[in-house]
């Protein structure tokens, strides 16, 4: 890898130009920032693409130190904004000279850190105003039994996931504590994806009979009409053959809690009863009425904390999410006496599918070699767009052998997979390089760059292959 396929893995814009300021190269945080292809930044100069000046007496040929950040207002693409950037030289790289500009869109930061600050402010409104009222004396005592009883649902869901992000381990949750404390036989919570008009089985609560698993269940939604936010089940509400597709009885009774984000419909909560004297009172209706404001501001977070971690365009993992587990994993593996492996794919020729096929066709090689190896690896091991078309996989507690033999999977399953084209089918491979802490690599600096070195003799070697790293430890 040359300098300028690493520096296109940061997360902010950033981009590199020659003394007149003339873009030499841009990263992919940059297009996707500003709109516009590498192709069309590159050559450009480098205030005019997002559409301001330099100080006329300012000499980027002079810059030897990191100058301070400074904010200029932008309006590129149909985009407006502020930018900070500050620019440093690459002299020392011994391809220059070049300057290095590195930026990030204050505009963009300050709109989440407003909707986080919301968020927060509603979510400590909301546990003032449960504690307020449980301190109120002047309520009847049915009233008080009533408010305690949504306080401690309450609480005990938040203390429960203070620290999740996984909206299937937060459905898993409320569904627990649903009915464990309100009499329920089985909770299911559904996803409605949109665009696909389907309700998709993400977790289950069953203490009667053995449920369909988690995501091999899905069943057609009707949106036509918007479903109300608490809606008690009734012989008629629900068509029997939803049941008998999830394979369940036919509840006596139930209740279906819908999720809303901007009035888009998001998910479903079902509650069911089989037992011929289970009744739903009003006080079960109270609770789980004030339980949705608690449940949509959770799982808006979720949302929100879910997007700063993935990656749009392969729906992996990003660069910033990988650095940070790595190096927690590795801090395990330490205390714990483990192995801890690395493996580095790059889909071969990649450059050849975007001039050949089109870059629209070389997004989707992209998201379908994302997901073959997802799928191909374990729920515990993390999967990370490494950057372009570098795909990164870390595997705790296992060593280099078996991770060789995980990687050596993955690259058979990407060569079956074939591509539809305008042109004409087409298939792809990958090449990887696989390395391990502690036996080969002291660090996770030393286990990045392994796994690279290995990728490398792969892709030297004649590519569509795996290679391991030198048994020599590296330090």
């Amino acid at each position: 890898m040359n300098f300028f396929d690493l520096f296109s893995s940061f997360l902010n814009p950033v981009l590199v130009i020659d003394a007149k300021g003339i873009i030499q190269s841009g990263n992919l945080s940059l297009e996707s920032t500003t709109g516009l292809k590498n192709r069309q930044i590159t050559g450009s100069v480098f205030p005019k693409v997002l559409g301001f000046e330099l100080p006329k007496d300012f000499d980027i040929g002079k810059v030897n130190e990191a100058t301070s950040y400074k904010e200029v207002d932008f309006e590129t693409n149909g985009r407006k904004g502020t930018f900070a950037y500050s620019i440093q030289s690459l002299a020392n790289v011994g391809i220059g000279p070049f300057w290095l500009v590195n930026m990030y869109d204050v505009t963009l930061e300050k709109s989440l850190q407003d909707k986080y600050k919301a968020q927060r402010h509603n979510s400590e409104n909301l546990i003032s105003e449960v504690l307020t009222q449980k301190a109120d004396l002047l309520l009847s005592r049915d009233e008080l039994d009533r408010r305690v009883s949504q306080m401690t649902l309450l609480l005990r869901f938040y203390s429960e996931t203070r620290f999740v992000f996984d909206p299937s381990l937060l459905a898993q949750t409320f569904l627990k504590i649903a009915c464990e404390n309100l009499g329920f036989l089985s909770g299911y919570y559904f996803s409605i994806t949109p665009g696909k008009s389907e309700l998709e089985l993400q977790s289950v609560i069953e203490l009667d009979v053995e449920p369909e698993a988690p995501g091999s269940f899905k069943y057609p939604y009707s949106m036509a009409k918007a479903a109300p936010d608490l809606q008690i089940l009734s012989d008629a509400s629900i068509p029997d053959e939803f049941y008998k597709s999830l394979g369940i009885e036919i509840p006596l009774n139930g209740i279906v809690l819908t999720l809303k984000r901007e009035s888009r419909e998001v998910g479903q909560f079902y509650l069911l009863n089989y037992l011929h004297n289970a009744q739903i009172d009003q006080g079960t209706i109270d609770l789980l009425e004030y339980m949705l404001s608690p449940l949509n501001l959770t799982f808006e977070n979720a949302a929100l904390y879910h997007s700063s971690v993935t990656d749009e365009l392969s729906g992996l993992n990003n660069i910033r999410y990988f650095k940070m587990r790595l190096e927690s994993e590795i801090n395990r593996a330490k205390r714990e006496d483990k192995t801890v492996s690395l493996i580095l794919f790059d889909i071969d020729h990649f450059k050849k599918v975007n001039d050949t096929y089109g870059h629209q066709m070389g997004d989707q090689v992209i998201q379908a070699v994302a997901q073959c190896i997802r799928k191909n690896v374990r729920s515990s091991d993390i999967v990370a767009r490494y950057g372009g078309e570098e795909i990164v996989v870390v595997l705790p507690a296992t060593a280099l052998d078996m991770a060789y033999t995980v990687a050596e999977k993955i690259r058979s399953r990407v060569e079956e997979l074939s591509f539809k084209s305008a042109k004409l089918d087409f298939k792809v491979t990958i090449s990887g390089g696989v390395s391990s802490y502690p036996d080969q690599s002291a660090n996770e600096e030393r286990l990045i760059a392994g796994a690279d070195e290995a990728l490398y003799r792969s892709k030297s070697r004649g590519r569509n292959q795996i290679s391991r790293v030198t048994d020599q430890k590296t330090s």
